[in-house]
């Protein structure tokens, strides 16, 4: 496996924002903090380019050669998120079009569209004049390609004409499009492709919406390799981008596989609709940005650090270091500096203009300089690889986007499909079950256990996959909703799931329907836990089914989770959604039906820990974490030496909200 160095802790900063005075006194913080590194430019475009193909980077030069001094590196930026107000003013078929066939206020930031030829002429431009002028720089540690990349939607008439030609190289004619994606209901038949318009959000047409996400994330997947082979012939520096989690702009998974390193931005603060902080939420990140990197470290671009919210400085740790257990080779905070003015004024950052200090970043600067200290042992380490995988499916999640399936007290459709999957996440965490996010087409035989949680999205292709990696001796959970749709979006017919999955695990399923009020709750398991919203009218169909599991519904019971021995493996099935705060309880129930082995420490109650390990080797380095408000003893199975303090212990002791590091296997 493909490892890279520890690069520690950066912060991005915009020193066009300050005076040369109190560039100095943000560079003395820097060094008593020991960074390795800033990030700069991702916002520059005019700076670099202030007129039409007049392009100036002196003041770029200076301060990057201060920085040389200072022996602090930089990633630089692309500038394709704010294009200038030149070229928006002048070309304005540049900007994105919205819904109501208005383009953009140029006043916002990521308002240009790559469909725009004009658009991708300038930014490759000057992403290319900056690639000639720092690519062969020894500071320079890597790229970052734009900013948070993927509108989901644009409107403009570059946008319908490239939808159009996709969907030309798809179908064959407008009565095979017509079929497909039942234009017939509701007469919405085309008479030609020309009549193709790009479908709003409220659409009725699930399938067409479908195919334009399909379509844009394309169009993003390009834009992006088109950065990538520009700074690759002028640079030999790592080239990447800050992704988002959760964010369905655009599938990260065909991305990554390009990038030399996967990047990942991260606010557990956030409330724009994208998942609030805590363990699941973080766990979900780290694994979700661990399988796009496809089991290599990766980088998180942004970290939250925010003057808004008063972060307890020991939750600010254990973030930080959940993400190096989980996988993390570099951490950049977003911001140092904090913004007199414009869109982003008075939030984010650590320090201001003057030489004042806040107590926070008195804390930051004590951790970090630890990590500068610490941070060679993670040298060319990579997170152990778990043995039970969950199955993340793009697709899916972009087809929950546009159907009702997913629509519960507490989902968000945007969100819908992650959500659902966080139950899963929540609920392996809690009993001490490490686990990878797994795309199908990677290797399945390495995980002795795999989870289909909710995959709407099934091909022929699939169902084979999976099946084989049961027959192989796999222990395959298949849940609710999987394999409703076909690769187009299209629905199965019933029963579900589809006629491989039911005739292997020899149960079928009615319609699926969410339970009314007036139904009552439906109660199952052992710890009498409740359906949230929706289950399976289950029924066995072979007579070597074993049913684990039921539930009650009226007067009657039913199967919900069952199990059958198949090939060399077994075939289980949970035919139900459950809630967040069941989700320990149900796990720890399923964990005994499927085998799952824990962590050692998972009987150490308020602990979580994360492994790293040097591939082809045999030191282990384990994070334990103490996620209580008291003190946490016991002893340890293996003698090792805890690396922050560099002591030998066999008794280990955690003070309240702290974390250990211990290397053994020497």
């Amino acid at each position: 496996m493909e490892t890279i160095p520890f690069s520690g802790f950066g912060a991005a900063y915009d020193p066009g924002f300050w005076s040369p005075e109190e560039r100095r006194t943000h560079l003395e913080f820097m060094r008593e903090c020991r960074l390795s590194f800033l990030r700069l430019y991702e916002f520059c475009w005019h700076e670099f380019e202030p007129e039409d193909g007049v392009f100036r980077f002196e003041h770029a030069d200076g301060f990057l050669d201060l920085l040389d001094k200072n022996g602090i590196r930089y990633i630089l930026a692309t500038p394709g998120a704010a294009p200038p107000r030149w070229l928006t003013q002048r070309h304005p078929e540049v900007l994105v079009v919205g819904a109501d066939g208005r383009p953009v206020s140029e006043e916002v930031r990521r308002h240009g569209c790559p469909s725009s030829p004009e658009f991708m002429r300038r930014v490759l431009n000057v992403t290319e004049q900056m690639a000639r002028r720092y690519g062969k720089r020894a500071g320079l540690l890597g790229w970052q390609i734009d900013n948070e990349v993927g509108h989901p939607f644009c409107y403009c008439e570059d946008c319908r004409q490239g939808f159009v030609d996709w969907l030309k190289s798809k179908f064959s004619s407008i009565e095979e499009l017509n079929r497909a994606f039942g234009m017939m209901v509701w007469s919405h038949e085309y008479n030609s492709f020309d009549e193709i318009r790009i479908p709003n959000l409220d659409s009725a047409n699930p399938q067409l919406k479908f195919a334009y996400r399909q379509f844009t994330s394309e169009k993003w997947r390009i834009y992006i390799e088109r950065h990538l082979e520009i700074l690759k012939k002028h640079s030999a520096a790592a080239v990447t981008t800050n992704m988002m989690a959760p964010w369905h702009g655009y599938d990260h998974f065909p991305v990554g596989r390009n990038l030399d390193v996967v990047g990942m931005d991260f606010y557990p603060y956030s409330f724009h609709g994208y998942m609030p902080y805590g363990t699941t939420s973080l766990e979900f990140n780290c694994a979700y940005t661990r399988a796009i990197a496809g089991g290599k470290a990766f980088w998180f671009l942004e970290n939250q650090l925010h003057t808004a919210y008063h972060t307890r400085p020991e939750i600010f740790r254990e973030w930080v270091w959940s993400e190096i257990g989980n996988g993390a080779s570099l951490i950049n905070f977003f911001r140092l500096d904090i913004p007199p003015f414009g869109g982003e004024e008075m939030a984010y950052g650590l320090i201001g203009g003057s030489s004042w200090r806040s107590s926070f970043a008195k804390e930051f600067r004590t951790f970090s300089r630890e990590m500068a200290e610490l941070g060679p042992i993670f040298h060319h380490t990579v997170c152990e690889p778990a043995k039970c995988a969950l199955a993340f499916s793009f697709v899916s999640w972009r087809k929950a986007l546009d159907t009702s399936i997913f629509d519960f007290p507490g989902t968000t459709r945007m969100l819908a499909y992650p959500q659902m999957l966080s139950r899963h996440v929540e609920g392996l965490s809690a009993n001490g079950i490490r686990f990878d996010f797994a795309d199908l087409d990677g290797d399945l035989g390495k995980y002795p256990y795999l989870i289909l949680p909710h995959r709407l999205v099934m091909e022929d292709a699939d169902m084979e996959k999976v099946l084989n990696y049961a027959r192989e001796g796999g222990i395959l959970l298949i849940t609710t909703q999987t394999g409703v749709y076909d690769s187009g979006g299209r629905g199965y017919p019933p029963p579900f799931p589809p006629e491989k999955l039911r005739t292997a695990a020899g149960i079928e399923a009615g319609l699926y329907g969410k339970i009314p009020e007036d139904a009552g709750p439906v109660r199952f398991g052992p710890g009498e836990w409740t359906v949230d919203s929706f289950f399976d009218d289950l029924t066995v169909t072979a007579p070597d089914v074993e049913i684990l599991m039921e539930c009650t519904f009226g007067k009657g019971r039913r199967p919900i989770l069952t199990r059958r021995n198949f090939g060399k493996g077994k075939i289980l099935y949970f035919g139900a959604f459950f809630r967040m705060e069941d989700a320990p309880g149900i796990y720890a129930e399923l964990k005994r039906h499927l085998g799952l082995t824990p962590e050692w420490w998972s009987g150490i109650r308020g602990i979580r820990g994360y492994c790293r390990i040097r591939p082809g080797g045999n030191t282990r380095l384990e994070i334990l974490q103490n996620l209580t408000e008291e003190t946490i003893e016991f002893h340890l199975p293996f003698p090792a030496v805890e690396k922050r303090k560099n002591e030998m212990l066999s008794l280990c002791r955690i003070p309240p909200r702290e974390t250990v590091v211990l290397q053994h296997g020497f």
